[in-house]
Parts: structure tokens; C-alpha cells; sequence
């Protein structure tokens, strides 16, 4: 059985991941929430704590983590890239799935942003 940690699991796209997974003998799934958990499925973690973050996938041998979350700020990139790291340092982690998709923005608007996530 392969282990799954759905980042993002209450938004749209993650929630339907997990319903489909739901229904997927060959699956077991964890959402992984900044939250406080509303159901068994979910896991509340402080992404801003790579080893703690580290250890729920460990904890839970999470082999794929499914990132779902919406990357449109400063620090929403910042927790994904922390999501990233946990799962490079679980020792169970074996893929990283991560969900991009935009709409077109004037240049000028995106990359000032941009430029400040690489350090320029």
C-alpha cells in the first residue's frame, strides 16, 4: 500500500485527490493541514518546522507527498519549499508531486516576486 500526504487537502484539487483516493484500496492518505485536524485523515503541521514536518511524514511513512498548495505569496512559497525539504530529509519519501498552474500576469508584476525567491 502506498502512504500519501496531501498537502493542501482542503482546497479543491487536494480534497478531490483525496476523495478519489478514498475509494483506492491500492492508497492510504493523510491531509496534511496548518489547522487544527477536522476529521482522522487530517494531520496539523507548522510548515515552518522542517524537522516536525519531517517527522509526521516519517511518522506516518508517507512514500508520496501531493502538493496542492495555492503558491501565490511570499510566504505560502516559503512553506512549500520547507514541504519540499521535509520530504527530501524523510527517509520514507520517495516522490514530491507538486501542483502548478497560473493565469497569465504582466511581466512587471511577476517578476519583482520573483526575482526576490532566488535573491536578486
Amino acid at each position: 500500500m502506498v502512504k500519501v500526504a496531501i498537502a493542501g487537502g482542503r482546497g479543491h484539487l487536494g480534497a478531490t485527490i483525496a476523495e478519489i483516493l478514498t475509494d483506492d484500496s491500492r492508497h492510504e492518505y493523510i491531509v496534511l493541514s496548518r489547522g487544527a485536524p477536522k476529521n482522522e485523515k487530517e494531520v496539523q503541521v507548522d510548515y515552518d518546522d522542517i524537522s516536525a514536518v519531517t517527522a509526521v511524514l516519517e511518522k506516518h511513512e508517507i512514500h508520496t507527498v501531493i502538493s496542492t498548495m495555492l503558491v501565490i505569496s511570499e510566504p505560502a512559497a516559503k512553506s512549500e519549499t520547507n514541504l519540499v525539504k521535509a520530504a527530501a530529509a524523510s527517509k520514507f519519501t520517495e516522490r514530491f508531486v507538486q501542483s502548478i498552474w497560473g493565469a497569465p500576469a504582466p511581466a512587471e508584476q511577476v517578476l519583482p516576486f520573483c526575482l526576490t525567491l532566488i535573491g536578486g
